[in-house]
């Protein structure tokens, strides 16, 4: 499996493009459709998916454009889906364009495998940041795409009305439990690895 990493301003998320033969996915998108999709045409592979591991506008606001742009499918945990609505709801001064809510076509829960070339990726549902923010791990690859629930050194905010510490800490723990060398592409900084994080074991 091949991950390739886009950044794009003035939201600054990690967006990933995951692909293994000619097939693949798309992990969180904020501004930038064009480019993925410039760049999956020159690599020619199709897209299966659009996978939010949560609802939060920097890793959604192009999900209408890329579903336009490639057919492709959205998916999303569903304890995340009233929460899309709502921040589509919204108004962001920062963001200096118009777009638009599109219903999600998966309502994705814990353990479901998604399934593209040879690659096996299973969602694990680590509520805290958001009751469906989600995480994706690969194991025979030994990945984990963690959204905003793992950092390098520290976790997702939780002072948000619909966030939970204790749901947090419980998800850390969960993700604590993994092999020590699997490489983690969190939703925002740089990357890690499970056993860089010894805090997780200690929270």
């Amino acid at each position: 499996m091949k991950v390739v990493k886009f950044v794009f301003p003035p939201l600054d998320n990690n967006v990933y493009l995951a692909y293994d033969k000619s097939e693949g996915v798309v992990i969180d998108v904020a501004l930038g459709a064009d480019a993925i999709v410039e760049f999956v045409k020159k690599h020619n592979i199709n897209i299966l998916y659009l996978i939010n591991t949560h609802a939060h506008i920097d890793h959604t606001a192009h999900n209408y454009k890329l579903k336009e742009l490639l057919g492709i499918k959205i998916a999303l945990h569903k304890n995340d889906h009233a929460l899309l609505k709502e921040f589509f709801n919204s108004n962001y001064p920062f963001i200096h364009e118009e777009f638009k809510y599109v219903e999600p076509d998966v309502l994705l829960e814990d353990g479901q495998i998604i399934k593209f070339g040879n690659v096996e990726m299973k969602v694990i549902h680590t509520p805290g940041h958001t009751p469906g923010s989600i995480c994706l791990y690969v194991e025979n690859e030994g990945i984990l795409f963690s959204g905003d629930t793992l950092f390098a050194g520290t976790y997702g905010r939780t002072d948000f009305p619909y966030s939970s510490e204790e749901d947090m800490i419980k998800s850390l723990r969960k993700l604590s439990n993994l092999p020590k060398d699997v490489k983690v592409y969190p939703g925002h900084y740089e990357e890690t690895k499970i056993g860089y994080e010894s805090w997780l074991k200690e929270i």
